[in-house]
Parts: C-alpha cells; sequence; structure tokens
C-alpha cells in the first residue's frame, strides 16, 4: 500500500496553470508521482477512482485538490494527494509505502526511512535525477540504446493521469485493463 501526500502550493489568481484552457495543474504535475507507483509496483493500473474538493465558492486551485485511488494488477493499491491548499511551510511530497512487515517513508527527496525489524535512514541531496535522466536520454538517441523510460510506460502513465480527471467527471470508478 502506498500513499503519496503532494503539497504543490497555492497559485496567484493570475498564473496561466489557472487557465482551463491549458488544461490543469494536476494533469500537467500527477502523472509524475502516480508513475513512482508504476515502478514502485512493476505493474499496470487497473483500476482509478477520484475525488476533488468542491467547496461552495470553489477556486481554481480548490479544483486541484484531488485524492485519486489506483489498483494494480499485482493487488498494490496506491493513494495520490494533491493538494494546493496547505500552509507554505508544509514539505511538498512524502510518500509511504507498506508491505510485507516493512514501511518506508520518503520525505521530500531528502529522507528515507525503512523500518521492519530494525530502522535505518538514509539522507540524500533532495535531486529527483532529472539532468541523469537528460543524460540517459541524450545517449539512447545517440547511441541507439535502449530508452530509460519504455514508451508504453509514458503511455501508461498518461493514460492513468487522464483516467483520474474522467473518474472524477463520471464520479465512478474506470477500469484501466
Amino acid at each position: 500500500v502506498m500513499t503519496y501526500r503532494v503539497h504543490a502550493g497555492q497559485l496567484p489568481k493570475d498564473s496561466w496553470l489557472n487557465d482551463p484552457s491549458q488544461g490543469s495543474r494536476f494533469i500537467g504535475e500527477a502523472g509524475h508521482f502516480l508513475d513512482v507507483f508504476s515502478y514502485l509496483t512493476d505493474s499496470s493500473p487497473v483500476q482509478v477512482a477520484a475525488s476533488v474538493q468542491r467547496p461552495d465558492s470553489a477556486t481554481a486551485d480548490d479544483l486541484n485538490n484531488i485524492v485519486a485511488t489506483v489498483t494494480y494488477a499485482d493487488g498494490s493499491v496506491g493513494t495520490l494527494i494533491y493538494l494546493t491548499q496547505g500552509s507554505n511551510k508544509t514539505p511538498k511530497e512524502m510518500l509511504e509505502v507498506m508491505g510485507g512487515g516493512k514501511t518506508c517513508v520518503m520525505e521530500n527527496f531528502k529522507k528515507l526511512v525503512c523500518t521492519s525489524q530494525s530502522e535505518s535512514a538514509k539522507t540524500f541531496s533532495g535531486g529527483k535525477g532529472q539532468p541523469q535522466m537528460l543524460d540517459a536520454f541524450c545517449e539512447a538517441v545517440k547511441t541507439g540504446a535502449e530508452m530509460p523510460i519504455h514508451f508504453e510506460d509514458l503511455i501508461a502513465t498518461t493514460r492513468l493521469t487522464l483516467a483520474v480527471e474522467e473518474a472524477i467527471r463520471q464520479n465512478k470508478v474506470i477500469r484501466l485493463d
């Protein structure tokens, strides 16, 4: 079971990300977090359910407060909680993974604590590997080597991200298989 809480923070009211013609902030960002679930499970998503915050006088930011629960072919479940309305002192990302008597918690790509019978902790720079990914991509283009991320995986993540918004629109579970 995976829970990924992302506090994206509030946007200025005039931000281009609030323009509905640009898609949505969630669509632009959520795929990155959903992709982590697929990587951790090494499994395909089979269904998704989602809800969005809908206060009486909703702002554009309110409509990007989304909770999505994805079920995978291997039985894993991942819940993405994407938020914009919390304190600006809240860390952006918190990922918690539990299974097989173990728990790992990653905080903002800076700290990872894993527990089972004992506890271990590692600290990191906060980097997410983008420069390394670009280097691997350029190397694959130059040499014809295998791409760092398979095209099918990119399509699956995009399909899942769009299915979250469809689940919200239809107010029902969307099957992906």
